[in-house]
């Protein structure tokens, strides 16, 4: 017997999308995060877990958002909301990024679905000191 698919949300990407907020989260929540960086740490961002795109709100305050999702066909209808943003369709754990590249890694509903520990490992490691 075949095993099942482990994305268990892209056989139903559109109907996913449809019913999720468009913006989970209040515009206030960024601009607390963002005020932590000054303006010149605002080239690159990396959206781990970015789903259908629902809160790529990333995109206006960076020169660079890299969206990571693992989920193909997810992925496919990331491409049509976030057109601007990069996109890599690859477990969060096995992403390969350049170290110390990264000015602000986010992750919103979706670290509950992934190895923690190396998860952290990864974003010490992209970071920029």
């Amino acid at each position: 017997m075949p095993s099942a698919s482990p994305y268990l949300f892209g056989q139903s990407a559109g109907a996913y999308s449809a019913f999720r907020p468009e913006s989970e989260y209040p515009p206030e929540l960024l601009a607390r995060v963002l005020s932590f960086l000054p303006p010149e740490r605002c080239h690159c961002a990396m959206y781990l877990g970015a789903g259908t795109g629902k809160s790529t709100i990333l995109l206006d305050h960076f020169a660079e958002v890299i969206a990571i999702e693992a989920d193909p066909l997810i992925v496919e209808k990331l491409r049509t909301s976030a057109p601007g943003a990069i996109i890599r369709s690859v477990s969060v754990e096995d992403c390969i990024q350049e170290p110390s590249s990264v000015d602000l890694v986010t992750v919103f509903a979706a670290l509950d679905w992934m190895n923690i520990p190396r998860v952290m490992i990864n974003i010490a490691r992209w970071l920029r000191p």
